[in-house]
């Protein structure tokens, strides 16, 4: 076993350094997994063929490139289908994947397959053979399942009744699996009205019902048993009412006691209530993707060097959390310690078992890397493991070990590399840890080069934790904390004094920098809260302390700005105007509901829609009550004739119209109005609209036209509605509720009664809906 972990580090190191050195500088075997995994999922399957190959002695990445390899071969063959633009045998081909690696999902693949679904579903089933129906309606009830499991019924419900429609009774284990889905989403159905019907009672959750789902799917959905488990803890799952200080205990109390999936779904419930809980939930989210894959290369012994790439992730994904890192990190390390111990005594077992030594160095590895984890609650087990194993190979070998190590510590040391030489002393100091005060002599010959590596790692750790923070305060503008740390850094007794005086090399410079910045800001953003108050001397007051601690680019606009603002700040020095325009582009979403006569014969319509765009002028004037409004839009329309059959309705024809609609209206307000507040309003004039563009498709004739001439040039029309607006000086929006009816019809009457029609043929449009405009000038 030990021969073949080295020959497994040896391959991956010649690997990483050979083909991926330039590609993946410092990092692991569990990035690489990561990056491999992403290229899969992107469709580069060569360059994921390439990482994967980096270490096929490691059980995982040999299987996932034998996956690798067919799943390209499935892509290419699917591809060219796909592209060919032939989904069916697409389809066929790339559902062959899921029969490779069941866990293993593949998003180009998943975005094929549900591509190849939709443009199947635009074509009726029984147009497709049996083997397409059968391969799709499997892919719907695949999908139809994975929505199950995160509770969405509705869509779970239309993707087995797809399944359904396709597959029918053309294969046995479809059927089952579709009649399953659709009785899991009836009685999931049935579980969610009795849950919600309990809530809405008594406005708390019930145990037992929120528990009865268990027997309604066969999946268990985290949400639901972060619930359960809330309220059996006695522990709400939201806080509604909760103080900023209960919230952080609950977030720290998760983090200390390692409840990482409850501390994910609390974040998640909370998350108006949690400051930056995106950013923490994604950290947290990331962190159980990594917990969940070190769970699964425990299996393996093989997996060991993936294993402790994997915890190395863990460890770095843990340092990131923000708000609880630190609990976390404690999370993290406990777990690492736990299975560096387990290793270290399976290691220690082999070596009873064998007549070799390799196996106690082996457990001794383990020991070690467990002691630079720092966790006291460990020591005492480590002391036992280690003392036993140090009778085994006698503190005599550890200490020439440690004695070959002392020369290339004191000589990273003469050469300021610091890092290098705590991470050479660290293992070795470690390793004599069980030999405890045995020799003197011996450890006494050593404290000088311990002290000289303990003053210049202390030194050299403060720097490299100050001299970010210093740089992250001047980011953050908080000007004196960065003065106190650059004074911190400043008394660094560092081995090498060049980094600290790089850093502290125009510092002086950079916080009175920082200190003016800060003047601008604070006097910038004093002067816009003014403004938004309609305070405008003070505004104006305190763009001219900014305009002296400003640069002189910004001079020039905040100079500009305070000539616009002087008329508001000295009102009697200027004079306003009693009627302004205003241009806006506008844009009406509406149903239409037309008046439509057939040969003298009222038809039904059903409710189409009608949207336009253009440009409106208004004649805005806020000290008399009227204001006259003027525009222009394009305009397009459909809507259908419905006729019914045998009690069912149904589309007779199919209509659009489409041109331009001119209009001029008046609007009724309030006299004497501010601008700069919203303003309700009544509006009521006419429209005439100019179509040019005409389409019928006659369902019952098997006929469609196009003709224009059937359409009169104009036709007029009467609009009203109400809204409301605000008009200030560069902006201004208004949002209103308008009705249409089109009283002169849209059809020229010579034209229709030349093309046969027997009696009277008109449509008028009735419309509602609601148009809006915005200007920011």
């Amino acid at each position: 076993m030990p021969i073949r972990l080295l020959i497994v580090f040896i391959v991956v190191l010649a690997s990483l350094n050979e083909g991926f050195g330039q590609r993946f500088p410092n990092r692991n075997l569990y990035d690489i997994w990561i990056v491999a995994g992403e290229h899969l999922d992107k469709g580069r399957f060569d360059d994921a063929i390439k990482l994967y190959e980096v270490a096929p002695a490691v059980p995982e990445f040999a299987k996932r490139l034998s996956s690798a390899k067919r799943i390209q071969t499935i892509f290419q063959a699917g591809e060219r289908y796909y592209r060919a633009k032939r989904y069916p045998e697409a389809l066929e081909a790339f559902s062959r994947y899921r029969s490779i690696d069941p866990t293993l999902q593949v998003d180009v693949l998943d975005a094929r397959i549900m591509t190849c679904l939709q443009e199947l579903d635009k074509k009726l089933a029984a147009k497709l053979d049996a083997t397409t129906r059968v391969v799709a309606g499997f892919e719907w009830a695949y999908k139809g399942e994975q929505q199950l499991a995160v509770l969405d019924t509705l869509a779970a419900k239309r993707s087995f009744t797809k399944a359904k429609q396709l597959g029918g009774g053309l294969n046995t284990t479809l059927r089952e699996q579709y009649q399953q889905g659709l009785r899991s989403v009836k009685t999931l159905g049935a579980w969610g009205n009795a849950y919600h019907r309990a809530v809405n009672k008594d406005g708390t959750h019930s145990l037992e019902t929120m528990k009865a789902y268990r027997s309604a799917s066969k999946y268990i959905i985290s949400d639901i048993e972060y619930e359960i488990k809330s309220v059996e803890e006695g522990a709400k799952a939201t806080l509604s009412a909760s103080s900023n200080i209960d919230i952080a205990d609950r977030l720290r109390g998760y983090a200390e006691q390692c409840r990482i999936e409850d501390l994910y779904y609390f974040i998640k419930n909370n998350r108006n209530l949690i400051p930056d809980s995106d950013s923490l939930s994604v950290h947290i989210e990331e962190y159980r993707r990594v917990e969940w894959d070190v769970e699964r290369l425990k299996n393996d012994p093989a997996n060991r060097p993936f294993l402790e790439s994997a915890f190395a992730s863990l460890l770095k994904v843990a340092e990131e959390i923000p708000q609880i890192g630190k609990q976390v990190l404690f999370c993290a390390r406990k777990n690492y310690s736990e299975d560096l111990i387990e290793a270290a005594r399976v290691s220690e077992t082999q070596g009873d078992e064998g007549t070799d030594n390799e196996k106690y160095q082996e457990a001794i590895g383990y020991i070690v890397k467990a002691r630079t984890l720092h966790l006291s609650q460990f020591e005492a087990q480590l002391d036992e493991i280690q003392t036993r194993l140090s009778v085994k190979l006698e503190c005599k070998l550890k200490q020439q070990e440690f004695a070959e190590v002392a020369p290339r510590i004191r000589t990273e040391l003469s050469n300021c590399r610091i890092v290098e030489a705590w991470q050479l002393w660290e293992p070795a100091k470690a390793k004599l840890a069980g030999c405890g005060a045995s020799d003197p002599e011996f450890f006494g010959q050593y404290q000088n080069l311990q002290d000289m590596v303990y003053r210049f790692h202390r030194a050299d750790s403060l720097f490299r934790v100050l001299n970010p923070l210093a740089e992250k305060a001047l980011a953050a503008r908080q000007c004196g904390q960065a003065r106190q740390l650059f004074q911190k850094i400043g008394s660094l007794d560092l081995c090498d004094f060049t980094p600290r005086d790089q850093a502290m090399a125009g510092s002086s410079q950079r916080i009175a920098e920082c200190e003016r910045v800060n003047c601008y800001l604070v006097s910038r953003d004093k002067a816009f809260q003014s403004a938004e108050n309609r305070d405008w001397k003070n505004a104006y007051d305190a763009y001219q302390v900014a305009y002296d601690c400003a640069e002189e680019s910004q001079k020039v606009r905040i100079k500009k700005i305070m000539a616009d603002m002087k008329c508001d700040a000295y009102p009697d020095s200027c004079r306003k105007g009693n009627v302004s325009t205003a241009l806006h582009p506008t844009g009406r979403v509406a149903f239409n509901n037309p008046v439509y006569f057939d040969n003298g014969l009222l038809n039904e319509t059903n409710f189409g829609y009608f949207v336009s765009t253009g440009l409106q002028v208004s004649f805005l004037s806020y000290l008399n009550p009227v204001d006259v409004v003027i525009g222009a839009e394009y305009f397009r329309t459909k809507y259908s004739v419905l006729s019914t059959t045998q009690g069912q309705s149904r589309s007779a024809g199919d209509f659009e119209v489409e041109g331009a609609d001119a209009f001029v209206a008046l609007k009724l307000h309030k006299p004497n109005t501010d601008p700069n507040k919203l303003r309700p309003y009544l509006k009521g004039g006419i429209e005439m609209l100019l179509p040019f563009g005409y389409s019928l498709t006659n369902h019952d004739m098997y006929e469609a036209t196009s003709d224009r001439r059937f359409l009169k040039k104009q036709s007029l029309g009467a609009t009203a509605g109400f809204g409301i607006e605000m008009e200030k000086k560069k902006f201004g929006f208004f949002v209103e509720a308008v009705f249409g009816y089109n009283f002169s019809g849209i059809y020229n009457s010579n034209f229709v009664t030349s093309s046969g029609s027997r009696g009277k043929t008109e449509a008028n449009f009735r419309t509602a809906g609601l148009r809006a405009g915005i200007r920011f000038w």
